[in-house]
């Protein structure tokens, strides 16, 4: 067993760990902070599990190289231990006999199986069979996207209506040429109503811009290089929702959509799309999944932070300050 492969299977398994351990913490931590009056928005919310899922995978190589660089041994070099008075100290008086050992007749042990050289096999392969067919899923796509009917397009953005009871997700593929790599796929049932389906292009054109279509190919190694882990799959679905929030959430700030249209466009979509209808089995896609309750009261009403009580020192000093006032107009009115 090389020490190389000793190495790598160290830092895996280092990182495997951090990703069940960090995400929960971080999340309780986001948890904590509403919970005190302190929540943070959902764009911030959403930097939080990325410097998770970075910390996660960064901090155990920079462990590695920090502990390749500082030495382990001892500190003095070899001419200053003890072994170069070696040659001052008294020869022996006398040289013992070497004494013959009768031979023994030596016991091979039972070779143990390769453990690790067959794990790390299995997992690569796992792993490449993950992504290989997230992939192929996803060039299917691309082939379904060129085929459905395009309303619109801008540049390398294209706006196509879905099949029935296909929900509104967007889509990018890297593709060299003038050919269309952005995708946004809008529910047929919205083209009736003229605001919905601007506020539904708007929302997933906001994913474009924010580049989550591309980070869901990060996901999608994340996923396939721990696709045994459901710690993995786990960040992965919690940044997902957090990319719906943050959305939502910048295009209430930036004025480009009113609180009250977009929570009623989000209720359309959520009675829109059919309970059996399943949504693009690709993990580089940004789907967009039927708004549940909170997400549309999110969307009409923005959190508002509660006001901490006065810690007691503060009181006794306000209380303290009114009395001195009180005291000085009674004396005035003297």
């Amino acid at each position: 067993m090389s020490a190389a492969l000793r190495g790598l299977a160290s830092l895996y398994l280092t990182q495997a760990l951090l990703l069940a351990v960090a995400p929960p913490l971080a999340w309780l931590a986001l948890t904590l902070l509403s919970r005190l009056g302190r929540p943070l928005s959902a764009r911030q919310s959403l930097k939080v599990a990325r410097g998770v899922l970075l910390l996660a995978l960064v901090l155990p190589l920079l462990a590695a190289a920090v502990h390749a660089l500082v030495p382990t041994g001892p500190r003095f070099t070899f001419e200053r231990s003890v072994a170069r008075h070696a040659g001052r100290l008294p020869a022996p008086l006398w040289e013992p006999r070497p004494v013959a050992e009768p031979a023994r007749a030596r016991e091979s042990a039972p070779a143990l199986p390769p453990v690790l050289p067959a794990a790390a096999l299995a997992l690569l392969v796992g792993g490449g069979a993950s992504i290989t067919r997230a992939l192929v899923r996803h060039a299917r796509l691309l082939r379904q996207l060129e085929s459905l009917p395009r309303v619109r397009g801008v540049g390398r953005v294209a706006v196509v209506v879905g099949e029935a009871g296909m929900p509104a997700f967007s889509a990018w593929f890297p593709r060299a040429g003038r050919q269309p790599s952005a995708w946004v796929v809008v529910p047929p049932a919205l083209l009736e109503d003229a605001e919905s389906f601007r506020l539904t292009v708007l929302h997933e054109l906001q994913h474009h811009r924010q580049r989550d279509t591309h980070r869901a190919f990060a996901r999608l190694v994340l996923t396939g290089a721990f696709f045994w882990h459901p710690g993995a799959y786990a960040l992965s679905r919690w940044m997902a929702s957090l990319q719906e929030l943050a959305c939502d959430e910048a295009l209430v700030a930036t004025g480009r959509a009113q609180a009250q249209a977009y929570a009623r466009c989000l209720l359309q979509a959520a009675l829109s799309v059919r309970p059996e209808s399943p949504f693009p089995p690709v993990s580089p896609a940004c789907p967009t999944p039927p708004p549940g309750e909170s997400r549309c009261s999110s969307s009409l009403v923005p959190p508002v932070p509660r006001v901490f009580p006065r810690s007691w020192p503060r009181c006794v000093s306000s209380w303290c300050r009114s009395r001195r006032c009180h005291k000085a107009r009674r004396r005035a009115a003297r």
